[in-house]
């Protein structure tokens, strides 16, 4: 995962700019996680699954972690296209906490989902 992360501001006094600062940071780290999946087949045509993902990690000044869930079913319709319903549910979270910089970012997704799959 390639992480870059920018903040800037700028200042006045008066109306009087007295200031404009930029301050950010990159990080390249592989993501071990540890997940797990399953699948169920209740006929030749239809199937459930179910899927979450995890990773948490602190080095130095950077925190941060990331969860996903999710449960599908899908009808094989014909034989190379699919149909699914499913939901989604995704949080990531970073924190840094620098003597020049505080900062952090809580992200959350969640909601259904509808797809259609192309099979060859």
């Amino acid at each position: 995962m390639d992480l870059d992360a920018q903040i800037s501001g700028n200042a006045s006094i008066d109306g009087n700019d007295v200031g404009y600062v930029t301050q950010g940071n990159d990080f390249l780290a592989p993501l071990p996680n540890i997940g797990g999946y399953g699948a169920y087949a209740f006929s030749s045509k239809l199937i459930a699954t179910a899927r979450v993902d995890w990773f948490s990690a602190s080095i130095g000044d950077y925190s941060g972690g990331l969860l996903s869930m999710g449960a599908d079913v899908q009808y094989q319709a014909f034989e190379n296209v699919g149909f699914g319903v499913g939901y989604h549910y995704l949080n990531v979270d970073i924190s840094v906490d620098t003597e020049d910089w505080k900062g952090e970012a809580d992200y959350t997704y969640h909601g259904p989902k509808l797809y259609m799959t192309v099979n060859f």
